[in-house]
């Protein structure tokens, strides 16, 4: 909550140093910059604390585009009417001393310059997002590193310890649509609407099996074998064939395998499932 705020807090300060450079450069409602300084600071203070109020009445919805739409729905005549009472109180000390042509002009004037802030606020929105997935990839790219180097390290006690030595026996749902295969050497699986391609290792060669089964048999079959995790709701992938997560042109993330050519996607909501798969092997 506190982290939310103090974002709210950073996010109006931007918008309002923005609205000063552009009330400084293009003077607009008639202003005078050597006679309209303190009109101008209150302007931009007035907009700093509009902004944090409509942002805390609106913080409770998720989604950006949403979210920016109602802002700005809401910003332009909130602060268009405390504009002209701050201006009409300041002039002749009442709070409304203008009409509604004069209103509208105002509204006209504050949609001109939120288009400015409106494009400043995606590009940061923008920026922020690309930040936050690339310390995604850099976090989990450090965890799949310390898992390889732990199993490398101790390659014999793991093999000799892990549920994953005793084959298994996947089975569809059809009489001949089954696969015994060990856990351990099933690289990844892609479902194809009610079959499945499984691709595993059977004595040292790459291999696949087509089985006549859906995502959600599968994932309770596998179930308690960690190694094997949802990264998608197509996909499931053995984390000890993952070697480096990268970010999609796109959008969102993608997996590359151990001698896999095949770039496996990652969905935003099973992010989270490979990232504590990882730290709870860690």
């Amino acid at each position: 909550m506190r982290d939310n705020f103090k974002q709210i807090l950073k996010d109006a300060a931007r918008s309002s140093l923005a609205v000063l450079t552009i009330l400084a450069l293009l003077q607009p409602f008639g202003l005078n910059l050597s006679e309209g300084r303190m009109l101008i600071i209150g302007i931009t203070i007035i907009n700093f604390l509009c902004n944090i109020i409509i942002a805390l009445l609106l913080q409770p919805i998720k989604d950006f585009k949403i979210r920016t739409a109602l802002g700005n729905i809401f910003f332009i005549p909130v602060f268009s009417a405390v504009y002209i009472m701050f201006h009409s109180y300041s002039q002749s000390h009442c709070f409304w001393d203008c009409d509604f042509m004069t209103y509208l002009k105002v509204c006209m004037w504050v949609s001109f310059v939120g288009v400015f802030i409106l494009v400043m606020d995606i590009f940061q929105y923008k920026n922020n997002k690309l930040q936050q997935e690339l310390d995604e990839v850099r976090a989990i790219n450090a965890l799949l590193e310390a898992r390889e180097n732990e199993r490398v390290e101790n390659d014999d006690a793991h093999q000799d310890n892990s549920c994953d030595s005793n084959t298994i026996i996947i089975e569809g749902n059809t009489a001949s649509s089954c696969l015994e295969v060990l856990p351990s050497d099933i690289i990844y699986i892609e479902s194809l609407s009610n079959y499945a391609e499984i691709y595993y290792l059977h004595e040292g060669e790459r291999k696949h099996s087509t089985l006549r089964i859906t995502m959600k048999q599968l994932r309770e079959q596998l179930s308690e074998y960690h190694s094997l995790v949802s990264c998608h709701r197509a996909y499931i992938v053995n984390l000890d064939y993952v070697v480096s997560l990268s970010t999609r042109s796109g959008g969102g993330y993608q997996l590359q395998l151990l001698g896999v050519d095949k770039q496996i996607p990652v969905s935003k909501a099973n992010t989270n499932e490979i990232k504590q798969a990882l730290q709870g092997a860690a």
